[in-house]
């Protein structure tokens, strides 16, 4: 089982951590959009997995927006 806050030291992850066991019940504080969906995605395979794959879909899944006149892919 994967437990998911939106921020580390908030009540719900201070109530989430008494939850956790290791290797049985992990946690991930700092949840994002692409996190929940990559944890969802994953929900099937082993937990370690779907632990690596929340927090890679968070760090990849953060990253500065162009201004809407430039082109996304050109940059231009």
């Amino acid at each position: 089982m994967l437990v998911l806050s939106d921020v580390y030291g908030a009540t719900p992850s201070n109530i989430g951590a008494r939850l956790l066991v290791p290797g049985r019940v992990e946690g991930v504080a700092g949840v994002n959009v692409p996190m929940l969906v990559r944890a969802l995605t994953y929900r099937h395979e082993p937990l370690k997995t779907v632990v690596a794959k929340a927090m890679s879909g968070g760090i990849e899944g953060v990253f500065r927006m162009p201004p809407a006149h430039e082109n996304a892919a050109t940059g231009t």
